[in-house]
C-alpha cells in the first residue's frame, strides 16, 4: 500500500504495521527533510512525486490523508489505475466532486472507502449496537455535541459544519435515516463559530451542536443523548490532559446502568476493515462512498439554511 500524506497518514502507516498481511511500501510527502525522518522510522520507499505511488503495480490500496481541496485529483487518479482508495474526511466540499469519485470507483470497477470512523468509535458503536438490538425501543429524538478550542483552521462560520459535524451526521443517518429537511442557525466569525443544525424528520428530531468558540485549555468534547421508546442513553467524553468517558443508559423501568466504554482506537478498528474487504473482496457500506455522499448532502444543506436563514429540504 501507500500513503499519501505525512500529517495523520503517519498515524496511519503506525496503524498498518500492527495488521497483518499489510506493508505499507512508500510514503508521499513535500517535505524532504520529514522524509528521511519517515524513512527512517518506518523503514519504507519515501517520495515527492505522489504519481510514483499511485502508478506503482505493486501497490493495492492507496491512503489519501492530504487536504480536502486535493482529494479529487488523487483520488480519480488512483482509480483510474486500478488502485483501491481509502480516503481521509471530509471527502469533499461540493456534491459534484463527490459524486465523480463516486463514478470513477464505479467505472473502474474498484473499492472507494472514506474514514468514516464514528460509526467505529467505542460510544457510538455501542448505541448504534444497543438500538438495532431492539432493547430501548424507537429512538424518537437524538442530540449530538462537539467542542473544540480554535486551534484548527477552518472551524469558521463558513467552514465548521463540513470540517466538524460530518460525522455526526453520518451517526444520526445510521440512527434515524435521511431527514426530509434541515434548518442550522450560527454565531460568530472566519476564525471560530457555534452552529446548531436540526434534522427535521416526520415523526423524530435529531440535531448537532457544533463549537469552536470555547477558550484554550477547554478539552476537546464530545457526546450524544439517544431519547427511545423505552430507555434513554447519555455519553459525554472529554479529551486531552484529563481525559474522562461516561456512558449512562436509562431504562424504562426506573434503574440505571452506567458503562465505561472501551477506548479501542476506531482509526485502527476502521483500518483493519479496509485491509480485510479488500483481502477477502466483500463490500463495506459502513465505510462507502455512498454512505459519504449520504452526510454531506445533509452537510451542504445544512450550510444553505445557514447562510439563508431556511429550511433546506434534502
Amino acid at each position: 500500500m501507500g500513503i499519501l500524506g505525512t500529517g495523520f497518514g503517519l498515524v496511519h502507516a503506525e496503524h498498518y504495521q500492527t495488521i497483518e498481511g499489510v506493508q505499507v511500501k512508500s510514503i508521499f510527502g513535500r517535505k524532504k527533510n520529514k522524509l528521511e525522518k519517515v524513512k527512517e522510522k518506518f523503514g519504507v520507499e519515501v517520495t515527492t512525486d505522489p504519481y510514483q505511488l499511485i502508478e506503482d503495480p505493486e501497490i493495492d490500496l492507496i491512503d489519501v490523508c492530504l487536504p480536502t481541496r486535493v482529494h479529487l485529483e488523487f483520488v480519480t487518479a488512483a482509480l483510474e489505475k486500478g488502485k483501491n482508495v481509502f480516503c481521509e474526511t471530509p471527502l469533499a466540499y461540493s456534491l459534484q466532486e463527490a459524486q465523480k469519485m463516486q463514478h470513477f470507483a464505479r467505472k473502474f470497477k474498484r473499492k472507494l472507502f472514506v474514514n468514516l470512523f464514528f460509526k467505529y468509535s467505542p460510544p457510538h458503536k455501542m448505541a448504534l449496537d444497543l438500538i438495532r438490538s431492539g432493547k430501548l425501543g424507537t429512538p424518537r429524538s437524538v442530540t449530538t455535541y462537539n467542542r473544540t478550542p480554535s486551534f484548527w483552521e477552518n472551524v469558521g462560520i463558513e467552514d465548521i459544519v463540513l470540517n466538524f459535524a460530518l460525522h455526526n451526521f453520518d451517526f444520526l443517518v445510521e440512527l434515524l435515516g435521511i431527514p426530509d429537511h434541515v434548518t442550522a442557525r450560527g454565531i460568530g466569525n472566519h476564525k471560530n463559530a457555534h452552529v446548531v443544525a436540526t434534522l427535521n424528520y416526520l415523526d423524530k428530531l435529531a440535531s448537532v451542536d457544533c463549537s469552536s468558540m470555547v477558550p484554550q485549555g477547554y478539552p476537546f468534547s464530545i457526546g450524544y443523548n439517544i431519547v427511545c421508546s423505552k430507555g434513554t442513553i447519555h455519553y459525554a467524553g472529554e479529551f486531552g490532559d484529563h481525559p474522562q468517558e461516561k456512558t449512562t443508559i436509562y431504562h424504562q423501568d426506573g434503574s440505571i446502568e452506567e458503562i465505561t466504554p472501551t477506548r479501542d482506537d476506531e482509526n485502527k478498528m476502521v483500518l483493519e476493515r479496509v485491509c480485510t474487504a479488500i483481502k477477502q473482496n466483500y463490500p463495506c457500506p459502513d465505510l462507502s462512498i455512498d454512505a459519504a455522499i449520504k452526510s454531506l448532502k445533509i452537510g451542504l444543506a445544512c450550510n444553505k439554511a445557514l447562510q439563508n436563514n431556511c429550511a433546506v429540504e434534502i
